[in-house]
C-alpha cells in the first residue's frame, strides 16, 4: 500500500465518529466533588497517550511516523473529551 493510501486509511479511520447521546451535566455541587477525580482521569489519559506515542517504532518515513503518532494522540483526545 502506498505512502497515500494509508494515510487516506488512517484519515477515514479517524475521522469517523458515531455520534453520541446528549447527556445532562452535573450539578454545580456535583461538578466540584468530582473536579478532583475527572482532573485525575485526564491525567491517565495523558499518560496512556504518552505511552502509546513512546511506543511507535520510526518507520523512516516521516509522513508515516508522523500518522502513526497521531492516533494515540487523537484517542486521548477522545478520551478526554468524554472524561
Amino acid at each position: 500500500m502506498n505512502v497515500r493510501a494509508q494515510m487516506l486509511a488512517m484519515f477515514l479511520a479517524l475521522s469517523s465518529t458515531v455520534p453520541m447521546p446528549a447527556r445532562q451535566g452535573p450539578s454545580r455541587a456535583q461538578a466540584g466533588q468530582d473536579a478532583g477525580s475527572a482532573w485525575q482521569e485526564l491525567g491517565r489519559d495523558m499518560e496512556k497517550m504518552h505511552a502509546g506515542m513512546r511506543s511507535i517504532k520510526p518507520s523512516g518515513n516521516s509522513d508515516i511516523d508522523f500518522a502513526k503518532l497521531m492516533l494515540p494522540h487523537h484517542q486521548a483526545a477522545i478520551d478526554m473529551a468524554k472524561t
